[in-house]
């Protein structure tokens, strides 16, 4: 008499998860949310008469951005014996969702006269922070990458402000600064040009004296320019 023996399966048994959604704006705080509901028992999927589940973790959120709020579970019998390997979990997960933090401030003004140089202003004004919007307690604020003018006009001085906390990690990305910008200005460049004299017997042609000499009033060119 041979054997063939079969082959038993026991299938882990699906259990059906939906996790809760939640919002804020950014506070440095992780957001979570424990919110969750599972399926009831229906045939070959569900928690069996006795069982029951004990929540682990849940996902956090600190800086601004989206993540599924996904959730870790531990499956215990009547006996508090852990059956979790005997279970797949599957997740519709809700969202946890940390909006940027809005950061108003002004930038400062600036006049210079043209000296072929880049000129920008440092300064600038943080509005007093409030329940949503503002630097937070414990985090710095900083000038960041400036704005700068060259040639003569006039530009808006959008200069940047950069955040660190406490442990000065850049945290930046976390703010959305909301600039009132300041103007940024080159003024022309005053130089006096002395042209030469000139004299000609009438021959009917055209004539020009091109010899001119930039005198020592006004500012005079910029080291390096000359005149043509």
């Amino acid at each position: 008499l041979e054997i063939v023996p079969g082959k038993l399966t026991v299938e882990k048994r699906p259990l059906y998860v939906t996790t809760e959604s939640a919002s804020k704006i950014y506070d440095g705080a992780p957001l979570t949310c424990g919110g969750y509901e599972i399926a009831a028992a229906d045939g070959d999927s569900g928690l069996l008469a006795g069982h029951g589940e004990i929540l682990l973790s849940s996902a956090a959120l600190t800086d601004a951005g989206v993540a599924d709020n996904v959730m870790e579970f531990r499956i215990e019998d009547e006996s508090g014996r852990d059956v979790s390997a005997n279970y797949s979990l599957f997740f519709e997960a809700g969202t946890l969702k940390v909006e940027k933090r809005q950061v108003f401030y002004s930038t400062g003004c600036g006049e210079w006269t043209y000296d072929g140089q880049p000129h920008s202003s440092a300064e600038y004004t943080v509005e007093a922070a409030d329940e949503n919007s503002g630097i937070l307690p414990g985090h710095t604020d900083a000038p960041g990458a400036p704005a700068q003018v060259t040639d003569v006009g006039s530009m808006p001085n959008t200069s940047a402000l950069r955040v660190t906390d406490a442990e000065g990690k850049d945290v930046g990305a976390n703010y959305d600064f909301v600039c009132s910008p300041g103007t940024l200005t080159i003024l022309p460049r005053p130089i006096t040009v002395q042209t030469a004299d000139g004299a000609w017997y009438y021959d009917g042609e055209e004539h020009v004296q091109p010899n001119h000499a930039v005198t020592d009033e006004g500012l005079g060119l910029v080291a390096g320019h000359a005149t043509q």
